[in-house]
């Protein structure tokens, strides 16, 4: 693996959240996984047997992975292998989100969210007014 020299003279940064990565520096493997279950009501109601990930096939399912069947052929000239940054300026990094200044061998993030909103509804079929 290239071994680089990272330079970040200034990082603001508002967040990191749910298994995200802020890297510098390089790294062999990076592996962030997030599974979400988010169950939005207009009233508040909690269910201790609600929350099994292996309810929803979207846990379940294996996640395809793309085949390299083709040849191809690439050149590299890095004058400097150093990685200089100024500055960054990042909002948010989220649900297995990758920011990496420097090499990585290998990057493998996943996320799977599966979010359920469950509004009460009057007889009509219209929304209660609260």
């Amino acid at each position: 693996m290239l071994k680089r020299f990272s330079n970040i003279r200034v990082a603001y940064i508002h967040s990191v959240d749910i298994c995200s990565v802020f890297q510098i520096g390089d790294a062999k493997k990076i592996t962030p996984k997030t599974n979400v279950l988010a169950v939005q009501r207009d009233y508040e109601k909690f269910n201790t047997k609600e929350g099994s990930f292996r309810s929803y096939q979207l846990f379940r399912e294996s996640i395809p992975q793309p085949s390299f069947d083709e040849q191809f052929s690439s050149a590299y000239s890095n004058n400097s292998p150093n990685i200089y940054v100024d500055h960054v300026k990042i909002l948010g990094i989220s649900s297995s989100s990758i920011v990496n200044f420097g090499a990585a061998e290998e990057i493998c993030a996943e996320a799977r969210i599966k979010h359920i909103r469950q509004l009460s509804k009057n007889v009509d079929g219209d929304k209660k007014q609260r």
